[in-house]
């Protein structure tokens, strides 16, 4: 199953009135997507399950909140009453269960409905014990949505992407307890020393305690997370194929040691001219300031909720704010492709041995 904070799986689908259906451009708009095996034969679950959403039909608006279906029954194609009205256009042939694999719908599984949010990520997954209670579900899932928010303009910003829940609470406390029991250390910034590129300590610079990610379980986990939820957005919104991730670090600023990270790009060493992307995922709340902050590109600040990342090019000028009460709790990946792939190899020689 997709689990709630999932990017879904963009697909092109057949229906009654297109063979050419891209869910990809219902974005901007709430949807509700069911999956059944069958809606068409006579006392099918799926059915029971349809009709039970169909008597939601005053919920549901072209502008606002979407309502469509995948059925794997070839006959349910023949079927008149489900390619004309309402439903004219809304059903999807799956026959050969490829959407429904993409979006991780079990096997055996009559009756599962995700509520998809405007962002095209999962909000909701909804497996009812019986099929006709899938209304009621939605009705839930619809009622627990927040509020819109008001439009507002914008005057300046950094080009970066800003991508809430990437890592569920769960996640986020075992990460900070994971730095809490290990042994930290001052990383350092790397800079170029004659020919060679080294790790320094400037405290002016940088005042931040790092830990690597030692356990394997969690390594996966943040790893599937990145895969699942960010790296499709990156795509998205950046054009850019990830496929590589440079370490697996969770950082801490704290206030009492005056944590910091002054202003710096991240590519301008011949040990980091790979890096394309650097990611900053909160991993707690409840501190003071600590914020990004893009001096390029105005005074706004950015501070993603805990398990939400900011996601910019390397080239940026960017700076972490001074922690000024509690810590923060941070992972602090860079991302590349194969091309970067091959200028790290390159430049490896030009790294010095405790750079890494």
């Amino acid at each position: 199953m997709l689990a709630v904070g999932d990017s879904v799986p963009w697909f092109v689908a057949r229906s009654a009135i297109t063979d050419q259906f891209r869910f990809d451009a219902r974005g901007g708009r709430w949807t509700v997507l069911g999956f059944f095996t069958s809606i068409g034969a006579e006392g099918a679950p799926g059915r029971a399950a349809l009709d039970s959403v169909l008597r939601l039909r005053d919920r549901f608006s072209d502008d606002a909140t979407l309502f469509f279906g995948v059925t794997t029954d070839p006959q349910d194609e023949r079927r008149a009453a489900l390619t004309g009205g309402y439903l004219r256009g809304r059903l999807f042939w799956d026959t050969q269960a490829v959407i429904s694999a993409a979006w991780k719908v079990p096997e055996g599984s009559t009756t599962v409905a995700y509520l998809v949010d405007p962002r095209l990520t999962i909000q909701a997954v909804l497996c009812p014990e019986r099929p006709e209670d899938l209304g009621d579900l939605v009705i839930q899932a619809l009622d627990a949505r927040p509020a819109p928010p008001e439009p507002f303009a914008i005057t300046m910003q950094a080009p970066v992407l800003v991508r809430p829940g990437v890592f569920e609470p769960e996640l986020c406390r075992a990460l900070i307890d994971h730095h809490t029991v290990q042994e930290a250390v001052a990383e350092g910034v790397m800079v170029n020393q004659g020919n060679q590129t080294q790790r320094v300590i400037d405290r002016k610079q940088k005042v931040r305690d790092d830990v690597l990610i030692a356990d394997g379980e969690l390594r996966a986990a943040v790893r599937t997370r990145l895969i699942e939820r960010l790296l499709p957005e990156i795509r998205r919104a950046f054009q850019f194929q990830v496929s590589q991730i440079e370490r697996y670090l969770i950082a801490a600023y704290d206030a009492e040691d005056g944590g910091h990270f002054n202003v710096h790009r991240d590519d301008t060493t011949k040990g980091t001219a790979h890096r394309k992307f650097a990611v900053s995922v909160n991993l707690n709340d409840g501190y003071g300031g600590g914020a990004l902050t893009f001096p390029e590109f105005g005074p706004a600040t950015y501070t993603p909720p805990a398990g939400g990342a900011v996601v910019f090019s390397c080239s940026l000028m960017h700076r972490a704010l001074p922690v000024t009460a509690g810590r923060r709790y941070v992972f602090v990946p860079f991302l590349y492709d194969e091309a970067g792939a091959k200028v790290r190899e390159q430049n490896l020689q030009f790294v010095a041995k405790e750079a890494g």
